[in-house]
């Protein structure tokens, strides 16, 4: 590791070189001195990547609620479409329309982090089935 050797009123102490230090000697006792110092770690500074996922909050859904919609909407009246094809689509539109009202789609940022080596598909699979086994074992 390089660094800078600094000497004060005699005596000498080694400073990592960093790429921006700022480095403040106060004499606190003649023959000492106080060296204090801030690191700026060009680690601290940089962003995380993110990546934009979309989805609806279909937990926060209550089975009623969404009974309670479908009776209210065209798909319970006497006045349906003839054709197959428009009733499918009437079908389609309707719950659409309800999933929009009741679990609008959101857009959420996540972070993309990097693995390190040794984490292999291997560890991905331990702890997926470690947190199956919690979820299970909470249920009980």
């Amino acid at each position: 590791s390089s660094g800078i050797n600094a000497e004060y009123g005699g005596g000498s102490t080694d400073i990592p070189l960093i790429s921006q230090i700022d480095v403040q000697a106060t004499p606190e006792v003649p023959d000492h001195y106080l060296v204090s110092f801030k690191v700026y770690c060009g680690a601290a500074n940089k962003q995380k990547q993110l990546k934009k996922i979309t989805g609806r909050a279909m937990k926060n859904l209550s089975a009623d609620t969404v009974f309670e919609q479908i009776m209210q909407s065209n798909l319970v009246s006497d006045d349906l479409p003839s054709s197959l094809e428009d009733c499918i689509e009437l079908y389609d539109k309707t719950l659409r329309a309800i999933l929009d009202e009741l679990a609008p789609i959101e857009e959420k940022d996540i972070s993309l982090s990097h693995k390190p080596p040794w984490f292999t598909e291997e560890c991905f699979n331990a702890l997926r089935d470690r947190r199956k086994a919690e979820r299970k074992y909470r249920k009980v």
